[in-house]
This record gives structure tokens, C-alpha cells and sequence, in this order.
């Protein structure tokens, strides 16, 4: 999404430090749980104008860096410092996710990671990407017939979901084969 302004409905955001600092990637250093209702954002064809619901609860693991920068993140990195995903739901349109995600830093501190989530309503998902210029050519017809072919339907009878791996490297945040972002250098202090 372009840089801007998306007013939001209603927004809750907790963070939660241990009295006692974590000596080691182990234990949890800090908790953070954001929940987002009706954010308005750019119009998006088969998605809309509004994302209904995003929830993230996520822990950093280990002693948390003092400052962002190279001489503070990098002994966190080198220890086994991650940041645990524990779950990233989204309800955007017709697009439903749930996901999980352990992240961490790479060599050159950029972020790495890998998760796996399950999503339904990826049809629209597919014409966005097409809409955005992400998938070009056939790209999205293919993406169509994969969808089809490779969804389940839920047992209560919901929505086909297809459950994918995520990946998070070289620049480029990937759900299953489809690169569904880029993302430039964290350039560290």
C-alpha cells in the first residue's frame, strides 16, 4: 500500500515487558497484541476499501535490543533472537487469513523468516495481485486454476481455504509460489 494516511475505526495495542529480562533467546522479552477494526485503505477491486479486522500477537525472544541499532541488534541476532508470530489474522473483503511466522535477522540483519498460512477467499487475492502488477501474463489465470485445484472446502461448510507456506527473504514476502510483497533494507543506526 502507498505511504498515506487510513483512518481506522477502532485500534488496540498492548505491550507487555517481563519484570525479570530474558537471559537468552528462550524466554520472551516482549509481547505485543495489535487489533485493528475497519481500516480504510485504497480501494482494491476484488478486495474493497476496507479492511474489516486485523489482529497480530507477536513476542521478540530474547533480551530486547537497547536501541536499533548495529551494535545492539546484532549480538540479539547472533544469540538466537527471533520475533515469534503466534497468529496474524486478517479480514479484508472476502479474503481471510490466519498465520503464523518466526522471523529473524540474516547475516546482513535483514529480515528473514518463514510461517504458514491458511486462507480462503483467494480468488480475490489472485485478481489484486493481477490488479497491482505482481502477477503478469497468464500469471493470474494460472494462479486461478492452482486455487481451484488445491482448495479444501471446510468441514462446517465454509469457504475453500488452501493452507501455504510464507516466506520472508531477499527483499520479497512470499506466500506459497506467489511473491505478494517487497520490502527495502532496514538500515540500522
Amino acid at each position: 500500500m502507498p505511504a498515506g494516511s487510513y483512518p481506522i475505526e477502532d485500534v488496540s495495542i498492548t505491550v507487555e515487558r517481563p519484570v525479570t529480562p530474558p537471559t537468552d533467546h528462550t524466554g520472551t522479552g516482549l509481547a505485543l497484541h495489535v487489533d485493528i477494526t475497519n481500516m480504510t485503505v485504497p480501494p482494491v477491486r476484488s478486495l474493497g476499501t476496507t479492511v474489516q479486522r486485523m489482529i497480530l500477537a507477536a513476542r521478540v525472544q530474547g533480551p530486547v535490543p537497547a536501541a536499533p541499532t548495529v551494535d545492539a541488534v546484532t549480538p540479539w541476532s547472533k544469540d538466537g533472537g527471533t520475533v515469534e508470530v503466534d497468529s496474524l489474522k486478517l479480514d479484508w473483503g472476502d479474503l481471510h487469513m490466519g498465520a503464523n511466522a518466526t522471523l529473524a535477522l540474516d547475516a546482513n540483519l535483514q529480515p528473514q523468516g518463514s510461517g504458514t498460512a491458511e486462507l480462503s477467499g483467494l480468488d480475490n487475492l489472485v485478481d489484486a495481485l493481477h490488479d497491482g502488477g505482481s502477477l503478469r501474463g497468464n500469471a493470474a489465470t494460472w494462479a486461478h486454476l492452482g486455487v481451484a485445484l488445491l482448495a479444501k472446502p471446510k468441514a462446517n461448510g465454509g469457504a475453500p481455504t488452501l493452507k501455504l507456506p510464507i516466506t520472508m527473504q531477499d527483499h520479497k514476502l512470499q506466500v506459497g509460489p506467489l511473491t505478494v510483497a517487497h520490502y527495502p533494507d532496514i538500515a540500522w543506526r
